[in-house]
């Protein structure tokens, strides 16, 4: 069985760097 966060996971990934530098900019420049 697979883990159901798998699924999230896999969407975080193909846009986490995305997000990431997204969030960082908005913590960090904040």
């Amino acid at each position: 069985h697979q883990n159901p966060n798998v699924k999230c996971v896999s969407i975080v990934g193909n846009k986490g760097d995305q997000i990431s530098y997204t969030l960082n900019q908005i913590f960090l420049n904040g």
